[in-house]
């Protein structure tokens, strides 16, 4: 019995006529200003663009929960005090969004505030430093962490035709456990 009433609530929630007045799915390519919290030492800031970013937002009364899936690869520059690296990394953020109220009379421009937390997988590989030369001073292990992260954010959007709407995120995204330090900026593309 209680597999039925399961289904009938996953069927409920995911038809298409709740569905499109409860989420809207989309894609967000960023440009971020980054720096990795290395235990074993500083390291330099560095920009990466991600075409990798996908987004969900789902209504919950006047406000809305805010989604987000992303990846990131890019390399930071070593030195002799800085730790250069290869990076990847995988994550999710989850904000609670609240529409600001007082900006409601200009629509359809439609602001948003959020605070929310982020989990990612990174990888840390060719991690090094170099002598005023440039030549190899010390070389340090390939490391892989799951990291947390506290993530604000203020989103603004503008509804298009037909259920489709574009918008840009500010973000702001920082470590708990170690990881990577983050301020992006999003261009979104929701339907």
């Amino acid at each position: 019995m209680r597999h039925h009433k399961l289904a009938f609530i996953v069927a409920l929630i995911c038809s298409p006529s709740y569905a499109a007045d409860t989420f809207h799915f989309g894609v967000a390519p960023s440009v971020a200003t980054v720096l990795v919290k290395d235990p074993d030492g500083n390291t330099k800031s560095g920009t990466t663009a991600s075409l990798t970013n996908f987004l969900v937002t789902q209504a919950v009364g006047r406000d809305r929960l805010f989604y987000q899936g992303y990846f990131q690869a890019f390399s930071l520059k070593a030195g002799v005090s800085d730790i250069g690296q290869n990076v990847e990394n995988i994550g999710v953020n989850v904000s609670g969004q609240i529409a600001l109220r007082n900006a409601r009379g200009f629509s359809p421009w439609t602001p948003w505030a959020g605070l929310g937390l982020g989990a990612a997988q990174g990888k840390y590989k060719l991690r090094h430093t170099i002598d005023q030369d440039g030549y190899l001073l010390n070389e340090y292990a390939d490391r892989s962490r799951l990291n947390y992260y506290v993530v604000g954010n203020l989103s603004n959007e503008w509804a298009l035709k037909k259920g489709w709407g574009t918008g840009v995120t500010l973000q702001y995204q920082h470590p708990i456990t170690g990881g990577i330090k983050s301020l992006s900026v999003a261009f979104t593309i929701l339907y």
